[in-house]
């Protein structure tokens, strides 16, 4: 393994954020395929509406993109759809559902109030727009992750231990 100084691997995290905010939009086609050309791995981040909703990383990402979205994917597989679907839940059921705050994401997802808004938000996600850059370094893509969750504000990004 190399050594590497951390301020060396800060000192990339700007030039990585421009390079994502350059990057064309990427959409699915009709058929929700994604396009041929994306690299294989690197960090993502969904935009709805021109907003930037949430950043991730994966070492395959053609996959993980499809993950996100998959109408089988459960809450390990589509973690962004899954913050939209409990942020939903809460806000619909806090006042007749007072244990909505406390639910275990495994529960949660077999409920039969939050099944649907999760299924709901599973589509939503397929029709948003995408940005990517290659990061090859896993420690690089750990750092730009949070990084760009921090310069972007993205809402639906959870860093909490589950």
């Amino acid at each position: 393994m190399t050594y590497r100084r951390f301020e060396d691997v800060i000192d990339r995290m700007p030039r990585y954020l421009q390079e994502l905010e350059d990057c064309q939009l990427i959409t699915r086609d009709r058929r929700g395929r994604l396009p041929p050309n994306l690299p294989a791995k690197g960090i993502y981040v969904f935009y709805e509406d021109g907003k930037p909703l949430y950043v991730g990383r994966s070492d395959c990402l053609r996959a993980r993109l499809l993950q996100h979205g998959r109408a089988s994917s459960g809450h390990g597989s589509a973690p962004f759809a899954f913050n939209i679907a409990r942020k939903k839940f809460r806000k619909k059921f806090r006042a007749t559902r007072p244990d909505s705050d406390s639910m275990f994401r495994s529960v949660l997802e077999q409920d039969s109030d939050f099944a649907p808004l999760f299924r709901e938000a599973k589509q939503r996600v397929r029709r948003m727009g995408i940005r990517v850059v290659e990061i090859q370094d896993p420690v690089e893509q750990t750092i730009f992750e949070v990084y760009a969750h921090l310069k972007l504000g993205t809402p639906f990004n959870s860093f909490e231990n589950h």
